[in-house]
């Protein structure tokens, strides 16, 4: 059931050519790649077959970014560990966690664009009420923030003007300077924990979700809300937006997915088709392809189609046979090319 690359850690050899795994790149072949509970990082075909799979967490993955001009990717998991992984050789390497204390690793962002082939940085936020920041060269965490308000579950990062939105435990929204950890401003009117946050900066507008099922359009500037969606009966787990076509997906624990409408508010779209709490969520908005994991180890692709009616209930394209035997998928990335093969 496909090939098995280790990590440094593990003491074993590499069992994935090269060859192989550079043929992903020169073919242009659509994929995924999901992050379980088990601490499998699993390569999957367009058809869901698993192709390959890199081992090197010990316990759950929990959030996972790609980066497919370079084709890396960093995971991190429930231990408070970060691994960065290139696709091309499958070697994997740990970056320095082991006691900073950082607890559950919940949420990430990434920023790419910093450095040169082997550059990039991430921030994370953590079970313990600490927001770390990791530089990818040097393999090594620079900086801890211990903001002392409970756990974090969701951020997003303006990489330009260095700060970020901190969804953290007592449904609150901060948005923090991250060269000295102060706060800049607070936005109150959650009543739930901010579960998912997505952030257009340039218009200073945001669309958050939380732990009542609600997503909540804000103006970051007036910190005033726009609007309200609803129609989960479930927390929600993972949103996406397409700022420029006005477009955000979400995922809850009600089973379901969602595409909204910014400016309404209005549902265009329900996918329905897990059987159990959709975990995670990733879109390739150009290709108009959605894949999702969930809580029983279910992994399904979507076509979001243009020209539906309001509110039509989507069926996947491909239910991905996983073989992840009930292991959550916590946390999925997707590329695809052409129409659902």
């Amino acid at each position: 059931s496909g090939s098995i690359c280790r990590g440094p850690s593990s003491g074993r050899g590499l069992l994935c050519s090269r060859s192989r795994l550079q043929g992903l790149e020169e073919s242009a072949q659509s994929c995924i790649l999901t992050g379980a509970e088990d601490g499998q990082l699993a390569m999957l075909g367009a058809d869901g077959a698993k192709q390959r799979c890199f081992e090197g967490h010990t316990d759950s993955i929990m959030a996972m970014d790609a980066h497919w001009a370079s084709m890396r990717v960093v995971t991190a998991g429930v231990g408070g560990t970060l691994w960065l992984w290139n696709l091309l050789d499958g070697s994997g390497v740990e970056l320095g966690a082991r006691g900073l204390g950082l607890g559950c690793i919940r949420c990430m962002a990434v920023d790419w664009s910093s450095g040169a082939n082997d550059g990039g940085r991430a921030l994370n936020g953590s079970d313990a009420g600490l927001l770390a920041m990791w530089d990818f060269a040097t393999k090594r965490c620079t900086k801890v923030f211990d903001l002392t308000f409970g756990l974090i579950s969701s951020l997003a990062v303006d990489w330009g003007k260095f700060r970020a939105f901190v969804g953290h435990g007592d449904s609150g929204l901060d948005l923090i300077a991250l060269e000295s950890g102060e706060l800049i401003t607070s936005i109150t009117g959650h009543t739930c924990l901010v579960t998912a946050i997505a952030v257009e900066w340039s218009k200073a507008r945001a669309v958050c979700g939380s732990g009542d099922g609600a997503l909540v359009r804000w103006d970051v500037r007036r910190k005033e809300p726009l609007n309200v969606f609803r129609g989960h009966k479930g927390s929600i787990s993972a949103i996406a937006a397409d700022w420029t076509a006005e477009q955000v997906v979400s995922g809850s624990e009600d089973f379901h997915l969602r595409v909204w409408a910014l400016r309404s508010g209005q549902c265009l779209r329900l996918f329905s088709g897990h059987m159990t709490p959709v975990r995670s969520l990733c879109v390739d908005w150009e290709a108009g392809m959605l894949v999702s994991g969930s809580a029983g180890g279910g992994v399904r692709l979507w076509e979001i189609r243009d020209g539906v009616g309001p509110g039509v209930e989507v069926k996947p394209e491909t239910d991905v046979a996983t073989g992840f035997e009930n292991q959550a998928v916590n946390a999925v990335a997707l590329r695809w090319f052409g129409a659902a093969e």
